[in-house]
């Protein structure tokens, strides 16, 4: 029997690591479910109406509204309003809809979960080893899509009004997903006031992290950002990584662009083995900025301070 997916704070879910991502960790953020009677536009995105559960302030800003082209990219991105500036902060859970964050392992199980909480509106992708086969990113946007099937290939399942799961991909990664109706962005996409994705190239050309507005600020890292052994966050340099100062410096933004007051937890894509038994990073901004990153541009391992480098205590 497949473990459960975890509670990590309210509303959100980590599942168990996935094997065919090679030991990644997906999320599941509940946000408003969209009601199957209302009305849905030709681009599966929620009726501006009166009835509608998602008010438009929320629409998504960013990319341009989806289309049945897989390649579709932007051509004008907004720029949103800093995540620091609150001034005009919203409640907590007004998503449009359920957020997937990567790809978690496929059986029934899964689709059984995601199906009681109201199935998924947006699947968002950190980067390109979080994509899993190309099978199960199709047979999961199959199950949420209107009309909706089940994982068997080709057997109906019943008939929803509700719109379809979108997925939304940096632009430089989207080739990896042919014929799937992707959304792409260049450097950053509001999905709503409370969650953005922000690009963070370095790890993979496109490298992105998803900022959601809860719990004092929580990044979802996919593999920018990883635990240590000793439960710290860094980036970490590996044989398959793309550009070592180009993360560096997508590290440095993150620092720049945020506060203690915003970015207090981190939830990242792999690795989480290290946190024994935790389920998020906390302090993730003070842990951020004790990181030499000037020094780690010779020398990966000056991330690492003296007591980080020590073994600890079994």
């Amino acid at each position: 029997m497949p473990k459960p997916p975890q509670a990590v704070f309210d509303s959100i879910y980590a599942f168990p690591p996935n094997r065919d991502t090679l030991g990644g960790t997906a999320y599941f953020i509940v946000g408003n479910s969209i009601n199957p009677a209302d009305s849905a536009d030709h681009n599966g995105l929620p009726a501006n109406s009166s009835n509608s559960s998602v008010p438009s302030a929320h629409q998504p800003t960013g990319f341009k509204q989806p289309t049945d082209d897989p390649t579709q990219s932007v051509d004008g991105l907004t720029n949103p309003t800093d995540p620091s500036d609150h001034s005009d902060h919203q409640p907590a859970h007004r998503l449009p809809g359920n957020i997937l964050i990567d790809c978690p392992p496929l059986h029934e199980e899964t689709a059984d979960f995601l199906a009681q909480h109201g199935g998924v509106r947006w699947w968002i992708f950190t980067h390109r080893s979080s994509f899993g086969p190309l099978q199960t990113v199709r047979a999961l946007h199959r199950a949420f899509s209107t009309p909706a099937t089940t994982l068997e290939e080709g057997e109906p399942a019943a008939q929803s009004a509700a719109p379809r799961c979108e997925l939304v991909v940096q632009e430089q990664e989207a080739y990896l997903l042919p014929n799937l109706p992707v959304t792409t962005f260049r450097e950053e996409v509001t999905l709503s006031p409370e969650l953005r994705v922000i690009w963070t190239p370095g790890h993979t050309p496109g490298s992105a992290c998803v900022w959601l507005d809860r719990a004092g600020g929580i990044l979802f890292s996919g593999r920018h950002l990883l635990p240590t052994p000793q439960g710290e966050l860094m980036p970490l340099k590996t044989a398959k990584t793309f550009h070592w100062f180009r993360q560096l410096r997508s590290v440095q933004a993150l620092i720049d662009r945020f506060s203690p007051a915003r970015l207090a937890h981190c939830c990242p894509g792999a690795s989480v083995g290290f946190l024994r038994g935790a389920l998020s990073v906390d302090r993730a901004y003070e842990r951020l900025t004790t990181l030499n990153l000037a020094a780690a541009r010779l020398d990966p391992v000056a991330l690492q301070s003296p007591s980080l480098s020590e073994t600890p205590d079994q």
